[in-house]
């Protein structure tokens, strides 16, 4: 497998025109980079929500840019599998206990945005909650 700097100097080696002449997966597959589609489904998740956790900060962003297009060195992609797969990128799952008192806040009358406000969520979050609506994990 290929360095970064490795990586880095084939790029600048090939030049303009044959980049350009090259498809952009093509390079990638040899040069053993992953996009962040790639990645999702390696994982079993959607695009939209791998995304959602690169821009809130919970997966690292891509390091490696080939035209347009960022992609994942295999170290970093194999770290990213691995932290996954661990539950490290999952949200908190509510306890049981959690949800029974904010549906006895709910009943002696507190309203749903001032108990979103008290558990660190938000207003829909406890919505769901309340109507028994937990969150599924694969």
């Amino acid at each position: 497998m290929l360095t970064n700097e490795q990586k880095i100097a084939l790029v600048d080696a090939m030049g303009k025109k044959l980049f350009r002449a090259v498809p952009t997966k093509v390079l990638a597959s040899v040069m053993g980079l992953s996009s962040m589609s790639a990645i999702a489904r390696k994982v079993g998740a959607s695009i939209w929500l791998f995304r959602h956790h690169v821009e809130v900060g919970n997966v690292p962003p891509p390091s490696f840019q080939l035209g347009r297009r960022w992609f994942y060195t295999t170290s970093e992609t194999a770290s990213i599998v691995r932290e996954w797969e661990n539950g490290s990128y999952r949200s908190p799952m509510w306890s049981a206990e959690t949800i029974a008192e904010m549906k006895a806040l709910y009943a002696s009358g507190l309203t749903q945005w001032d108990i979103a406000e008290k558990f660190s969520c938000t207003q829909s979050t406890v919505s769901r909650l309340l109507k028994g609506r937990k969150y599924s994990r694969a």
